[in-house]
């Protein structure tokens, strides 16, 4: 409905409503979540625990690091390509808010739905590194494509492929799997603020875009996808080398 509303209403209107579902949606969790007992397995004071943080002392296997340095690089590229495939998107659209509404809530929200679910079964099948390299695959050669392309249904069919759902789902699926025990929530914070720091290098992207032009800027952006699954796969392409 946000194409709809934004035309009839304005912008305002719109992150009003907008603001008034995200409290909903939170109060909804907060009255309908049970959270389970369980053991408190970590008892450390704060000041070893800042330590611990500070010197980046991970409680986690050895390739929890390659995970970390692969997700930085892939979110540099997901912040940098998700405005101005957004941007492409409109444009291809004639800049129509209602048609855009449209494609990113039946198309893209829909499909996310959706497949969040294929995800989750999934990640229980296939393990989080699969999917995270798939998914790291997958955009590798979505990107260039959605770069490339300039037909406006060839480009929405493109832009709707739900990868999304499998990147998310595995690389948190794959930090609780390389967590040591008591110690996921902390290697999950440690993603989600490495990934967080990736928006810093991405602001580059839009400063390029402008100079090689749009479709050559979200194109580019696709190598960084290659190079973040190289940098995942690297402990095992070392141990079959050591081996």
């Amino acid at each position: 409905l946000v194409g709809l509303v934004s035309a009839n209403f304005g912008n305002i209107i719109t992150y009003v409503i907008a603001s008034l579902l995200t409290c909903i949606s939170s109060v909804t969790i907060m009255i309908g979540y049970k959270e389970k007992e369980r053991k408190i397995r970590v008892k450390e004071g704060l000041g070893k625990w800042i330590k611990t943080s500070i010197l980046f002392k991970l409680r986690a296997r050895k390739e929890f690091k390659s995970l970390l340095a692969a997700m930085f690089i892939s979110w540099i590229a997901g912040y940098w390509i998700s405005a101005l495939l957004k941007v492409k998107l409109y444009l291809l659209l004639g800049e129509s808010i209602v048609n855009y509404g449209l494609v990113m809530g039946l198309g893209v929200g829909s499909l996310s739905t959706i497949f969040s679910a294929v995800a989750a079964f999934a990640v229980k099948r296939f393990g989080g590194f699969k999917l995270t390299s798939l998914s790291l695959l997958g955009y590798g050669i979505l990107i260039p494509y959605l770069g490339i392309i300039n037909s406006p249904i060839l480009f929405i069919l493109g832009y709707m492929i739900p990868i999304w759902p499998f990147f998310w789902t595995g690389q948190m699926a794959y930090t609780y799997e390389l967590s040591e025990e008591g110690y996921e929530a902390e290697n999950l914070g440690t993603l989600t603020t490495t990934t967080s720091c990736s928006s810093f290098l991405a602001l580059l992207g839009g400063s390029l875009t402008n100079v090689i032009g749009l479709n050559a800027g979200i194109t580019l952006a696709g190598l960084l996808y290659f190079i973040s699954l190289s940098v995942l796969l690297l402990p095992i392409i070392y141990r079959k080398l050591v081996s």
